[in-house]
Formats: structure tokens, C-alpha cells, sequence
């Protein structure tokens, strides 16, 4: 009934909201952090500066580069992946078999990305569509308008 719907809308939101906000909102490559990545300055990394290795700053360049992304969230993405247990909870959400990322943390990160885009596309239609049906009651259908805007 009414109920079941506005706890499916609540968990949908729930669930998904954060990854749609982080899709959305995600900014491109910044010269100024390039710059400071590459040249070893510190980066901003989960609310702290953190030193980044010279070659983790190079991949960390190219995937900002092949995604279009800012900087610093390719560096998140990539710390995000940087344990083997990470890489194989990533794995296992694309469908892949459990050690296909092992030693992948370049492909791991962008894949990562990828899931998160999936996701949070997924939890914009979903609520977009919420918010047109008929079916769901009016206050859901406000909760889910206004998470599409």
C-alpha cells in the first residue's frame, strides 16, 4: 500500500541520493590542482592534506584526464580502491570475477567512477519517474521532485 511506497521512495533516496549528488555536482580538471599534483604539493584527500606519490600523482593526472574529472576525485576514487578487499567489492558490483581488479588499481578507479555514474543516473530516472506517477501519493511525489531538482 501507501506505506510500502513511501518506504520504497525513502530507501531509493536513501540508497542512491549521495552517489546522483556526487555525479552531479562532480567538477572537471582544475589547472591549479594539476599543477599542485604534479609538482608533489599537497592534496586534499577525505578533509586532510595528504603528499602524493610521484607515480600515483601521474595516474592520477591520467584518470582525471581519460574521465574529465577534478583532481582531488580522482584521488578519492583512487583511495577509494587503493585495498585489494576495495578492488574486489568493485569487481564483484560490475558483475567481474573476484580477483579482475587485483592488481588493477588504475582500472578499478575508473570503473568505480562508472558504477557511481550508473547509480546515480539510475536514482535521477527512478525519481524523476516517481515523480510523475499518479500512483505514488502526493507527499512522495514532492520528496522525489525535489530530489530531481
Amino acid at each position: 500500500g501507501r506505506a510500502g511506497v513511501e518506504e520504497r521512495v525513502e530507501r531509493l533516496l536513501t540508497e542512491r541520493g549521495e552517489s546522483a549528488m556526487r555525479v552531479l555536482s562532480a567538477a572537471g580538471p582544475d589547472g591549479a590542482k594539476r599543477q599542485r599534483l604534479v609538482s608533489g604539493g599537497a592534496m586534499e584527500l577525505r578533509g586532510s592534506a595528504q603528499a602524493v606519490p610521484a607515480a600515483t600523482a601521474q595516474e592520477v593526472a591520467r584518470l582525471s584526464d581519460e574521465l574529465g574529472l577534478d583532481e582531488e576525485a580522482c584521488l578519492e576514487l583512487w583511495a577509494e580502491v587503493s585495498s585489494r578487499a576495495a578492488r574486489r567489492r568493485v569487481a564483484s558490483r560490475a558483475g567481474l570475477g573476484e580477483r579482475s581488479l587485483d592488481g588493477e588499481l588504475y582500472g578499478a578507479a575508473k570503473l568505480l567512477w562508472y558504477l557511481e555514474v550508473e547509480s546515480g543516473l539510475g536514482a535521477v530516472l527512478a525519481a524523476s519517474r516517481g515523480a510523475l506517477d499518479a500512483a505514488l501519493d502526493a507527499g512522495s511525489r514532492r520528496l522525489l521532485a525535489g530530489q530531481v531538482r
